[in-house]
């Protein structure tokens, strides 16, 4: 009995001490995390010399940031005129760069102030069918970009920060989430050359965005509201992939009418299809975008009001056709 209770005893012992031992294991992983967690955020850079240097690219971090006020007729001989750190090859950012910084801009000596928080980026186009010229800016304090009409900027004054390294031309990161081709099942939820139901949203001036759904079954169309309908019949190319120039819809009314012809221009990351729209019965015609998915539509056009100025703006820059 005593050799009995001794090994019971024995056991009961050795769970205890697993159990704590798991106990202490999980604990000490926790830490183990949390030491991690804290390593990776003081191993982020520090500003050396009036530089702060992250993915591949120095900034200029110094003194001469913070108040500082350059007119757009100084913008590029601002920073060609910079020497910092031995370094005479500075340039004026990109939004995209910018769009890393706002990753660290904690970090930085000097990020932003309220006198001090809009900058100037190298992001500049004209726009085609007005002949204005616009540029970007970047507002550190929020993290997101803007725009401004280059004939309006007489006398103002933005802040100004200048890189080196990298790619001088940030447009050719847009340019590689374009294509001037698509499958139609990227334009269409539930598109086939045989199937019954097709539905795709897309802006029409004056009318906002809209659900367009497409019949397989008769060809006929519809979209529209509680308060309207307008419903016909449609014509699409009987093929799966359609390339810049070609007609994708052609929309008819009961009567025959061609009420909208869509032209297909591109696509910008595979689902934002650029297209032309034209309405001869109120000779109208300009660039859309339609979505294959509502709920995202309203997200593109944000982004084309705040960072182009328009969506025919923000296809010229996407696609340089100017």
């Amino acid at each position: 009995m005593k050799f009995i209770n001794m090994t019971l005893s024995c056991l009961l012992t050795t769970v205890f001490l697993v159990g704590c031992g798991s106990v202490d294991t999980t604990t000490s992983k926790n830490n183990s995390n949390n030491n991690s967690e804290q390593n990776t955020q003081h191993s982020l850079p520090t500003t050396q010399n009036g530089i702060y240097s992250y993915k591949n690219l120095q900034w200029q971090d110094d003194g001469k940031i913070e108040g500082n006020r350059v007119q757009y007729k100084d913008i590029k001989t601002y920073c060609q005129q910079l020497t910092l750190g031995g370094f005479d090859d500075w340039r004026l950012p990109t939004i995209k760069e910018f769009e890393e910084l706002n990753e660290v801009k904690d970090k930085l000596n000097f990020s932003w102030s309220n006198d001090n928080y809009i900058y100037w980026t190298a992001d500049e186009t004209t726009i085609s069918a007005t002949g204005k010229d616009i540029i970007r800016m970047y507002n550190l304090s929020q993290g997101k970009s803007l725009f401004y009409y280059v004939d309006k900027l007489d006398n103002y004054g933005w802040s100004e920060r200048c890189v080196r390294g990298g790619t001088k031309d940030s447009s050719k990161d847009n340019q590689n989430d374009t294509s001037t081709s698509s499958q139609i099942s990227d334009i269409f939820q539930s598109y086939q050359l045989s199937g019954s139901k097709a539905t795709s949203s897309i802006y029409f001036q004056n009318e906002g965005i809209t659900t367009l759904n497409l019949s397989n079954q008769n060809n006929n169309f519809n979209y529209g509201g509680s308060n309207y309908e307008v419903i016909g019949s449609y014509e699409m190319p009987n093929k799966t992939t359609i390339n810049n120039g070609d007609t994708l819809l052609v929309l008819k009314d009961t009567a025959d009418n061609l009420v909208y012809k869509i032209t297909y221009l591109g696509a910008y990351k595979t689902n934002n299809i650029f297209v032309r729209v034209e309405k001869p019965i109120m000779d109208q015609s300009y660039i859309s975008i339609m979505h294959k998915y509502s709920g995202n539509h309203q997200r593109i056009l944000q982004e084309a009001d705040d960072n182009y100025g328009g969506i025919e703006q923000m296809y010229q820059s996407l696609f340089k056709t100017n």
